[in-house]
This record gives structure tokens, sequence and C-alpha cells, in this order.
């Protein structure tokens, strides 16, 4: 996961992970201490490019989060860049960076977006 930041005029990794480390993040997850507010993600796919077997699809996305009072708000935007492969009547993710344009989130998340 990366965000650009004008300030320092650079691309900043905010989270770097591998299939096995994302899994171990989210199945201990349940043992911290986390928001429990909900999350609803909004996403358009802008662009998507097929190739054999091989994909690639740009999408935004709008990450609402409403928290335990019922309030909603954006939390978070950006864009998923996605490399797919088709395998078994379906495609898989083989790739994800995230472009998130939010850099000051109201609520710390230790979890991806």
């Amino acid at each position: 996961m990366r965000a650009y930041s004008p300030e320092i005029n650079k691309h900043m990794v905010w989270m770097s992970a591998s299939r096995e480390q994302l899994h171990r993040l989210l199945r201990d997850s349940v043992e911290h201490v986390h928001d429990l507010a909900e999350r609803t993600h909004q996403i358009n796919v802008d662009q998507i490019s097929i190739e054999g077997d091989r994909a690639e699809a740009n999408t935004t996305f709008s990450l609402f989060r409403t928290n335990l009072r019922g309030q909603s708000e954006l939390f978070a935007v950006g864009h998923y860049r996605d490399q797919l492969l088709y395998s078994g009547n379906h495609w898989l993710i083989c790739n994800r960076t995230v472009e998130v344009r939010t850099r000051m989130f109201t609520v710390p998340t230790p979890l991806p977006i």
C-alpha cells in the first residue's frame, strides 16, 4: 500500500506484505484492540485490460466508516491497481497495489484497506 506525499514529492510505502504475512495479520487482528466501526467499500472499475489468461484492472475506491453510534463518514479514497490471472474458471488477484489518496486517517487502522 502506498501513498503520494506532496510535502516530500515522493510515494511512501505504508504497508508491504506477502500473502502469508497478510494472512497472519488478519488472523491475529481479532486478538488486538482495534476500531469496531463497520466499513463499507464503494468500488468503481475504471479500466480492465485482458490479454490471454492475464489482466490488469484499475479501480477507484471510497471507504466509508460507520461508528457504533450509527454515524457514517468518508474514511479513505484511492485506487487499486490489480494484476489478475485466469485459473480454474475464475480470476485471481496475483498482485495488488493500493494507492491511497487519504493520508490522515481519523482513526488509525492496522488493517489493509
